[in-house]
This record gives structure tokens, sequence and C-alpha cells, in this order.
């Protein structure tokens, strides 16, 4: 299965690493948002059926998130980095578009 992830607003030259089940699969410094579309980056990871655990860290702002999510079909996942400096996200079975 595919596990999309796309860093969507909030990001300001930002450090963002991203592990999957343990494994580090992103990591960029200097990662923005495009304000015009509202995306930064997009992550594509091929994850087996099952539990799938990924941890979005911040290595500038130290703060970190942890998505624990069941993976059956394709997964997109959105993420934000909100004023309050928190990381959310979204979760869906249908692409993100964009502008």
């Amino acid at each position: 299965m595919k596990l999309h992830v796309n860093l969507q607003d909030g990001f300001n030259g930002d450090e963002v690493k991203i592990s999957i089940n343990n494994k580090q699969v992103y990591h960029k410094k200097n990662v923005k948002t495009r304000t015009q579309i509202s995306l930064a980056d997009v992550l594509e990871s091929q994850v087996n059926n099952g539990t799938a655990v990924i941890e979005i860290e911040l290595v500038n702002k130290q703060i970190k998130q942890v998505i624990e999510t069941q993976v059956t079909d394709s997964l997109h996942i959105g993420v934000s980095v909100s004023a309050q400096n928190e990381i959310v996200y979204h979760i869906q079975h249908t692409p993100f578009h964009y502008m």
C-alpha cells in the first residue's frame, strides 16, 4: 500500500524528519509552504497492511507528533503546523487537491 504524507500549511524554513514504523524515510532542511497552493512537500512511501506508526518531527521547533493508523488501502495524511506551533493532521483515503 502507498502512504502519502503531504506537508501543507505552516512550514517556514523547518527541518523535518519523518519516520514510518521506526524507519526514517524523510529528512529535509528549509521546508517551506508555498502559500499559493498550501503545500510544502509530498512524501510517498510503501507500507504493509496493518498498523503504521508515523512520527513527524520539526527539529528546529522541537515538536513531534506520532500518528498511529490502520492501513488497508492507499492513505493520504495532510500535515500542517498551527499558529500555536503544534503539528496537526488530517487522514483521508482520497488524494488532496491543490490549485
